[in-house]
């Protein structure tokens, strides 16, 4: 982070500050504390913004194929999604060198991503069998063509506005706006005119990632836009800073004064990733009593019930169904409920399979939503 903001700011001072108040944002307390590979992704996501931001389109030299093909190697081991942002970074990287005509690089730049899918492949040959015939690709693949991308866009849109800018980006687009408008033209249009290419570099494959997760993602969650938080930080502060400089010493502590603010916003509803609603969901659970019916309607894999057994571990009866027996409901044996626990996997239909089980239950009448938690649970009586 600490190079990232000095190549678009060159200012190393600033560049350190800036990069320290990134490390305490809630999106990236929230990426460590998840504690699974996303924190890897962002290195590796940094790392090949990094690269296309050192090495310009007309430059030559061998260091740049090698490390390019050990980045796409190292992100595409680490998680596959790395795949998509890097399509979409070299993509642009390779419009910005067929514009200077470097066709030598640019053949090859193909090469080295060539022999990335090659190391990639015998290191791990099974990830084409997970990418497309893993459940995982499948409902990716099948989500292509799926109705909701806006509501799904909007939900990452809002976490990564809460999470990067403690829900502040439209004030924080403003005054970027304003500077820009306030202040003397032909110096503004120099300041963006040298830094353009950079936010190119950035924003397009950020936009472009963000689009397509949106539409693919099995969940609408934070973990699958964390890698790029990093890079949002940056693009929107360097930004701010560029144009506050053409002001006064006195506007860039300003700014500073913004990414802090930003930095104690970011924090207003938690950070999600430590889970500390479990004991609230497990006092919740308690408070029904332990002879409360459970009926547990999971989706897929056994595993993706794992998070909610810590508020069911004093329950007496608990079913499970997973979406393939959801027949079952139809049984009398699910008929003669006066009061049921029920938890739906996000993945599922929640209202239609409540109406199902309110419609068979003549002494349940009304469903309450207790909390979200991998699944949801509702009461029922």
């Amino acid at each position: 982070m600490v190079w990232l903001f000095q190549f678009f700011i060159t200012r190393k001072k600033l560049s350190v500050v800036f990069s320290l108040l990134f490390l305490f944002t809630m999106g990236f307390v929230n990426n460590v504390a998840f504690f699974r590979m996303y924190v890897l992704l962002t290195v590796w996501t940094n790392a090949l913004a990094m690269l296309f931001c050192k090495y310009k389109p007309e430059e030559k030299g061998w260091k740049y194929y090698v490390l390019l093909t050990l980045v796409l190697v190292g992100g595409t081991m680490t998680q596959y999604y790395f795949i998509i942002f890097a399509f979409f970074a070299c993509a642009v990287y390779a419009v910005r060198v067929a514009l200077k005509k470097n066709w030598k690089k640019l053949l090859l730049s193909c090469v080295s991503v060539v022999a990335s899918v090659g190391i990639s492949t015998l290191l791990f040959p099974a990830m084409w069998t997970q990418i497309f015939d893993g459940y995982r690709g499948e409902e990716s693949f099948a989500n292509l063509s799926a109705d909701g991308f806006w509501d799904s866009l909007w939900s990452y849109l809002d976490i990564l506005n809460l999470q990067v800018f403690g829900g502040l980006f439209l004030f924080l687009l403003l005054l970027a706006i304003t500077l820009f408008v306030v202040g003397k033209k032909l110096t503004m249009s120099q300041t963006v005119k040298q830094a353009l290419p950079g936010y190119v570099q950035l924003a397009v494959p950020i936009v472009c990632y963000v689009m397509l997760i949106a539409q693919i993602s099995p969940y609408k969650t934070d973990r699958y836009v964390l890698n790029i938080m990093g890079l949002l930080f940056l693009a929107m502060f360097a930004l701010l800073i560029r144009l506050a400089s053409c002001y006064s010493r006195q506007a860039v502590a300003g700014i500073v004064a913004a990414a802090s603010l930003v930095l104690f916003c970011s924090y207003k509803d938690g950070v999600p990733h430590l889970y500390t609603s479990e004991a609230d969901n497990v006092a919740t659970v308690e408070s029904l009593g332990d002879d409360v019916p459970c009926l547990y309607l999971y989706y897929g894999k056994t595993w993706r019930i794992l998070p909610n057994y810590v508020e069911m571990a004093d329950l007496n009866e608990i079913i499970f169904i997973s979406d393939s027996n959801l027949e079952l409901l139809s049984d009398d044996a699910y008929k003669n409920y006066d009061c049921l626990l029920l938890y739906v996997d996000s993945s599922l239909d929640a209202d239609q399979l409540i109406q199902q089980i309110l419609e068979q239950n003549s002494e349940l009448s009304s469903s309450t939503k207790l909390f979200s938690h991998s699944a949801t649970a509702y009461y029922l009586e």
